[in-house]
């Protein structure tokens, strides 16, 4: 078919798939839009998959095309169940997602929802999909143009289009999606009524309460602009019309979307849901995750559920839950975490619970205030976790103190929106020492939003506080960058350039700048503190002319080396690494970590450049590190019970720092020091002396 065929061949014929009435539709003729019989316009072959162009809605008076990647099972004519998968932000068009899911015999369609081709920006593509996209405002003649408004009628159109296929079975179609693909899940599920299963993964509403976007596009804004966008496209207006299965799965620390917000999506749900909000699960387009596969199997396949369990109950302190599973269970526990300060920041812990006759139960820890949920794990590995409840705080203990007000918030030191950091400038008449703080989260999560209640002991001590979003390896990915660890280490990098160009601006001592993180973070920080300087004295930007040395860093659970032979050889069960250069799997991270290892060779370059320990020379400053998850004596080839933040990767550090004559303190739990019991006991005293 041509290409201005497949543009201009909608027909419209009656039909019943929608319900007639529904409670909440939006901008969107969702009659209509189920009506519309969409005709393929067919790409080349690439892999197991096939390309496809299928019409969206105009865009600025314009028709648009949407590019997509169809795959479907290699063996018989079907019919087959099928599956719509939306990507996150930074996403696009997985064809390997697509393929996935053709491997499971499904068939399955990847569509792109940023205006994009196989190779770039088509000509007739919609909206792109940068926050400006999403978030900037709009009128009722506007609406249509609006991001969320084509990416909603891009997925049911999609839907239109698999159901059109011979081999689909159009009663048996799923839809799933990442990050803001869970977003649009969340929505989708809610006007589109045919689907029999929907699973948003990390992606919710509340936007405007909580989200990694109240701040920089909710409280900016007018009441009556952020009540027209929440009135518009907010999930939490059309879950309630969900009728469909669905699984909710997000993370306990998820940098975008935070339990709270969570929580109230999924208690809209009128019908049959199932949670799974697991501890520190990365956020990422990660499309392998078993419980996601085994409920789609459920609904369309009629394979084994997921276990089942109720709302907890608590008497005193121990907490009870109802649970049932076809597949024999193979553990229960209790996670937790003290509830105070931001959802991202949150220390979670397990303890075991006991099965017994159909009950899960634990005894709660004496922390309060105190957030909890209740988990069973059956034989297959697979995690599903009651609603999480909030015990507070006895009302005579002191209310935590408020956050400090920052003195500039979201400044840009690039052009990307993750490329801004906050500043908080600590008084003084004469220039002060600076903490630049990294957070973790794998670079694949976290937000600067996490420091916000750890910078008031710097301030005190004279010490101004810098903290920085970057760029994701996600992103990176999505954008083709090679390796993607590039854009967070560099972006490290770029920010300290662009803080020593403020120097002036905002009295600081650039002399005297100290970095700190944690995990990922805390190997940003290592890979500033040794590698030559980047500094271009010749550049013609200012900030490129600025250094990127440190004078002392201090950090928590740092990962040291990326060099997965070290790790192995240190720890067996090392499991962390590959997906900073690229290397993923459809299999679990034992598995990735294999293939990253089988690797390693291919990768080495890559692998040397962005290990901090690789750049170690004599001339780099004092370091801090601190384990505090070890739980054991730390003995090098044996397994450790959290290997991406166990104390042999500081000890693997120490090695080679005193052989260069290098001052550093490791300490871990039954290891401390007399004097430096934190990294901000170290960086104090440190960047205060002259």
């Amino acid at each position: 078919m041509t290409r201005a065929a497949a543009l201009l061949f909608l027909v419209f014929a009656p039909s019943t798939l929608f319900a007639a009435d529904p409670p909440k539709t939006g901008p969107w003729d969702v009659a209509a839009l189920g009506r519309a019989e969409v005709k393929p316009e067919w790409g080349k072959e690439v892999g197991k998959a096939r390309e496809v162009y299928y019409p969206g809605e105009p865009y600025q008076g314009k028709p648009t095309r949407v590019f997509a990647y169809y795959a479907r099972p290699a063996k018989s004519d079907g019919p087959f169940p099928a599956v719509v998968l939306v990507h996150g932000g930074g996403g696009k068009a997985f064809q390997a997602w697509a393929e996935h899911w053709a491997a499971r015999g499904y068939c399955a369609l990847a569509m792109d929802l940023a205006g994009n081709g196989p190779t770039g920006r088509l000509a007739d593509g919609g909206p792109d999909q940068s926050d400006d996209a999403k978030f900037r405002a709009f009128d009722d003649k506007t609406v249509g143009d609006m991001w969320t408004y084509h990416a909603v009628a891009a997925v049911v159109r999609g839907h239109n289009l698999l159901r059109s296929f011979a081999e689909v079975d159009k009663d048996r179609v799923a839809v799933t999606g990442i990050s803001w693909g869970g977003y649009l899940t969340c929505i989708v599920a809610g006007v589109d009524d045919r689907f029999k299963a929907a699973v948003p993964v990390y992606g919710c509403g509340f936007l405007h309460e909580n989200s990694a976007w109240k701040e920089s596009r909710f409280d900016k804004v007018d009441a009556d602009r952020r009540k027209r966008w929440v009135d518009t496209f907010d999930p939490s207006k059309y879950l309630p019309n969900v009728k469909c299965p669905i699984l909710f799965l997000n993370g306990t620390n998820d940098f975008a979307y935070p339990m709270d917000s969570y929580q109230k999506c999924y208690e809209l749900v009128k019908g049959p849901r199932t949670l799974s909000v697991r501890v520190r699960l990365p956020h990422c387009h990660i499309w392998t995750f078993g419980e996601v596969d085994a409920f789609i199997d459920t609904h369309l396949k009629k394979g084994d559920p997921l276990p089942t369990i109720d709302t907890m109950t608590r008497a005193g302190d121990t907490v009870s839950a109802k649970v049932s599973s076809k597949v024999k269970l193979k553990s229960a526990r209790l996670h937790y975490a003290v509830a105070a300060g931001p959802w991202q920041k949150r220390d979670w812990k397990s303890i075991d619970a006991e099965i017994k006759d159909g009950v899960v139960t634990a005894k709660l820890p004496a922390d309060r205030p105190l957030v909890y949920e209740l988990a069973v794990t059956d034989e297959r590995g697979l995690e599903v976790t009651a609603p999480h409840a909030v015990l507070a705080a006895d009302p005579r203990s002191v209310a935590p103190a408020p956050a400090i007000a920052r003195t500039a918030a979201n400044v840009a030191y690039g052009t990307h929106e993750r490329q801004v950091l906050d500043f908080w400038k600590a008084e003084s008449k004469s220039p002060t020492p600076v903490v630049l703080l990294i957070h973790g989260g794998g670079w694949v999560n976290g937000d600067k939003s996490g420091y916000r209640n750890g910078v008031k002991r710097y301030l005190d001590a004279g010490i101004s506080v810098v903290a920085i979003n970057y760029r994701l390896v996600t992103q990176a990915d999505a954008a083709g960058i090679k390796p993607p660890v590039k854009w967070p280490l560099e972006d490290a990098a770029r920010a300290l350039q662009f803080v020593r160009a403020k120097a002036p601006e905002w009295n600081l001592d650039k002399t005297r700048i100290g970095a700190t993180g944690g995990s990922a973070g805390a190997c940003s920080s290592l890979w500033l503190a040794f590698h030559n300087d980047f500094a271009d004295p010749k550049s013609a930007d200012p900030v490129g002319r600025e250094s990127t040395r440190l004078s002392c860093v201090a950090v928590n659970g740092a990962q040291t080396t990326l060099d997965p032979k070290v790790l192995r050889e240190w720890m067996p069960n090392a499991r962390y690494g590959g997906h900073a250069f690229g290397v993923r799997t459809p299999t679990n991270r034992d598995g990735a970590f294999q293939a990253f290892f089988e690797q390693r060779e291919k990768l080495l370059p890559w692998i040397e450049e962005y290990s901090p320990i690789t750049h170690v020379t004599r001339d780099d400053p004092p370091v801090f590190m601190e384990y505090p998850s070890q739980k054991k004596l730390p003995v090098k080839g044996e397994n450790q019970d959290d290997p991406t933040h166990s104390a042999l990767l500081g000890m693997i550090l120490e090695e080679k720092l005193k052989a260069e004559g290098i001052e550093c303190v490791l300490v871990y739990p039954g290891k401390a020091h007399p004097k430096y019991k934190t990294s901000a006991d170290f960086l104090i005293e440190r960047l205060k002396s002259k």
